[in-house]
């Protein structure tokens, strides 16, 4: 047996479906990398957002930089003798290692050049030299090529790494290759010099390094301490000359590498204030940092960033679903602002990079979509609505539903209601003296006076039964004192007749009097009728009982005559008369009956009917 649901539930269902839906779009856009580029730049903004940190004392950088050292020495390249003097200074000062980050893969013009600097590195026994890489082709077709320090040179050094940095889709660096697989196994620069610096080796280091497969290689996160020139540094000139603190190389990872910008080996790093790049040496720097500090980048996994953007994606689609428009806007908003700083706040205390722009899009997203869904679907529900209701009941009633429209239930509800019911007098009797036209003009004035008197006290209009008036207080929309409303309403009503029967005698046309039955029930309201035509209306045994109480007016010679049900609501306000119980046609029970005079004095300065 198929499980039918509520139209509610599937208003939900389809909202929910929505939710998933988009959600399932945005990861997809992850997968196809559709926002990379957005999301890297939201990790440099977490950088410089937290700003500056302290990086490792015991890493400091001479810079062949352009200010002294060019400047001084002249342009490059040097003769090697300045770096075979470099050497010897710095190895004097008690560096434990030293790092060229220099490419020496061509010979000398001078082989005494090279002599004597192989000669001072191998005095040294404590350099550490790199090796180059070309990269040509493109996909899955890259091939790199090796270029080796000269056989002279390398053989004097104590090891050497491979250099060069892979870069970004929008070229920054933001990860260091650690490792790569040639003929044999070769380690990154910054690697290498830090194996030797704790005289461990490379894999054993490998072993506390969160270390990644990026694309042709092993790689890890950088986790950059800060703008370009944070390490301590002094350049190359002044090493030269020796004007340097004691014991500012003693025990220290010492890198030499190039910083003038016309050397260029600089970078673009999520520090790119002010398209300052950062120099190759001081990337490599801030790698053997992070090694040697354990102070990683940590992004979270593939796994963890999809079930955030599920998550918070689904959070919204609750949010956009049970509140209106503006307050899950708001939510959704604070929602937002709280992931951002949640996120930054793990950045800047755990190293953990979590991702920022596809959770944002899902928040987003889901929202507009569902928005988008209940403004089409309740737009469409609330022109029902308001089509259906406009012209039964006053406008601010009309209001009132289309802002609480889960309170109208068209397909039916029981409800507790006031039912009322007016018939003129001698209707046949007025209709063989008038022309049709005259009676038309006359009915059309007196149910317009009723329907005003009926809208201000919120009553809904059900229908016009030839020269019958029908309406109900309590529904759509249920007031407390639903009763009193139709009691003030009814007695309102006769007051307007006889202002209206004073003007036709007036004008000498025929008058005529009514009769007003209420009664308050339990009865089922909603849209009633056919395929082709429906009616909000109520049924029930409670609407007989008021359609009978009112054709008793004739019998007891009265205008206005309620049920006991009624008397229990208003009997403070009204001025009545018990008649006795009466036997209603279809009741089991006899029903009460009293006749309603008038208010009572205190009553007849009643608050307004539309509070």
């Amino acid at each position: 047996m198929a499980l039918k649901l509520s139209k509610t539930s599937k208003h939900n269902l389809t909202g929910f479906g929505i939710g998933v839906a988009v959600i399932a779009l945005v990861l997809l856009f992850r997968v196809i990398d559709l926002f990379e580029k957005i999301e890297l730049n939201t990790l440099d903004y977490r950088f410089v957002a937290r700003g500056q940190r302290i990086p490792s004392p015991e890493i400091v950088i001479v810079t062949i930089d352009q200010a002294e050292s060019i400047s001084n020495l002249g342009s490059w390249p040097w003769p090697r003798s300045y770096h075979a003097r470099a050497i010897d200074r710095i190895k004097k000062a008690g560096a434990k290692v030293i790092g060229l980050d220099i490419d020496f893969s061509n010979p000398s013009p001078d082989p005494a050049q090279d002599r004597l600097f192989a000669e001072s590195m191998k005095k040294a026994g404590n350099v550490v030299g790199v090796s180059l890489f070309d990269t040509s082709g493109k996909g899955n077709f890259v091939v790199e090529t090796e270029h080796h320090t000269i056989e002279m040179l390398e053989k004097s050094m104590l090891a050497f790494g491979f250099t060069g940095f892979d870069r970004d889709v929008d070229g920054f660096v933001r990860y260091a290759r650690l490792k790569k697989e040639i003929i044999e196994s070769r380690y990154t620069f910054g690697l290498v010099l830090l194996a030797k610096y704790l005289g461990k080796s490379e894999e054993d280091i490998l072993k506390y390094a969160p270390v990644f497969k990026y694309r042709f290689a092993e790689g890890v996160r950088i986790n950059y301490c800060g703008k370009p020139f944070s390490f301590k540094s002094i350049s190359f000139y002044r090493v030269l000359r020796g004007e340097f603190e004691q014991d500012f190389f003693k025990d220290k990872i010492v890198l030499v590498g190039a910083t003038a910008p016309i050397l260029h080996d600089e970078f673009p790093t999520p520090f790119f204030e002010n398209e300052i790049p950062m120099p190759g040496v001081e990337i490599h720097a801030n790698l053997i940092d992070n090694l040697l500090a354990k102070k990683f980048l940590y992004k979270l996994s593939a796994a963890g960033n999809v079930l955030i953007i599920f998550l918070f994606g689904m959070l919204t689609t609750f949010f956009a679903m049970r509140f209106g428009a503006s307050r899950s806007l708001l939510l959704t908003v604070f929602e937002i602002i709280v992931y951002f700083f949640i996120n930054l706040f793990l950045f800047n205390a755990k190293d953990l990079w979590i991702e920022m722009v596809y959770p944002l899009w899902a928040m987003l997203l889901v929202y507009m979509g569902i928005i988008l869904f209940r403004f089409v679907t309740e737009g469409r529900e609330r022109r029902k609505l308001k089509e259906t209701f406009q012209r039964y009941v006053s406008r601010d009633v009309v209001e009132e539903i289309l802002s609480h429209p889960d309170q109208v239930a068209l397909k039916g509800r029981r409800m507790k209601i006031t039912i009322f019911f007016s018939d003129i007098r001698n209707f046949t009797t007025l209709s063989e003296k008038l022309t049709p036209e005259q009676i038309v003009e006359m009915l059309n004035e007196y149910f317009t006076a009723m329907t005003e008197v009926a809208l201000k006290y919120k009553g809904t209009i059900d229908k016009f039964i030839g020269d019958a008036l029908m309406c109900i207080f309590g529904a759509p929309i249920p007031h407390a004192d639903d009763a009193e409303r139709a009691v003030r309403a009814s007695v309102e009503m006769l007051e307007r007749l006889d202002q209206l029967c004073k003007k036709w005698c007036a004008e000498g046309r025929d008058t005529f009097r009514i009769g007003i039955g209420l009664n308050t029930g339990e009865a089922v309201v909603g849209n009633i009728g056919s395929a082709h035509k429906m009616e909000y209306t109520v049924i029930g045994d409670s609407v007989n009982v008021a359609s009978r109480i009112e054709s008793l007016n004739k019998q007891y010679n009265a205008t206005l005559l309620i049920s006991g049900s009624v008397y229990q609501e208003t009997s403070r306000i009204i001025e009545a008369k018990y008649l006795g119980s009466t036997q209603v046609k279809g009741k089991k029970e006899p029903v009460e009956i009293y006749q309603v005079f008038g208010l009572k004095k205190a009553e007849q300065t009643a608050p307004d009917a539309a509070n």
